[in-house]
């Protein structure tokens, strides 16, 4: 790594000053943006009907995006970017649907893929890259699977839980429209009913 040194004093790798100020700078829009990052990104034709212009908005983002992807390439090669870019931000949306909430767990889920990829990768003496890759992974797997919202488990509960109110619902309609038609002692017995 190229180093940053200022009157023969060695500060540390010229990386880190790159991506912390890209890191601030991003911190800093999404702070001052937050709202119309929020409405734009969510509901385009509310947002403009509010005066504001989401497409300005958006282009800003891919500005913005674009400009932390280039710094960060410079920095831990395509790998690192493209999975750090796509798998927090995935997991995040499996584990809730909060914009605010997925803006803090994302970092946090990025934080501990790496402490844990680069752990990984330095007990199997692998590629440091690919093993944060592969735990960013193991999480949107994880995720997938139990995720609250998007979660496999979490849909075939609710989709179990509907159709057993389906047919709470049909039984209900059965049995009121014997009741109406004057049926009821021919219809709305067990046996019939089952």
């Amino acid at each position: 790594l190229s180093r940053f040194v200022i009157a023969g004093k060695d500060l540390g790798p010229v990386a880190y000053y790159q991506i912390g100020g890209m890191a601030a700078i991003n911190i800093l829009l999404v702070l001052l943006f937050y709202k119309n990052i929020k409405i734009s990104l969510v509901d385009e034709n509310h947002a403009m009907a509010m005066g504001m212009r989401p497409k300005r908005v958006q282009y800003g983002l891919m500005i913005v995006v674009s400009f932390t992807a280039v710094v960060a390439f410079e920095a831990v090669g395509s790998i690192l970017v493209v999975g750090l870019i796509v798998g927090p931000a995935v997991v995040a949306a499996l584990l809730t649907k909060r914009l605010w909430i997925m803006l803090f767990m994302a970092p946090l889920l990025g934080i501990a893929a790496s402490i844990c990829g680069y752990s990984m990768a330095h007990q199997l003496n692998a590629s440091g890259a690919g093993s944060v890759a592969v735990i960013l992974g193991v999480f949107f797997a994880a995720a997938l699977l139990v995720g609250p919202n998007g979660g496999l488990i979490a849909r075939y509960k609710r989709r179990k839980r509907k159709y057993a109110d389906f047919v709470m619902n049909l039984l209900l309609v059965h049995i009121w429209q014997h009741e109406v038609l004057g049926e009821a002692e021919d219809e709305n017995l067990l046996g019939t009913i089952a």
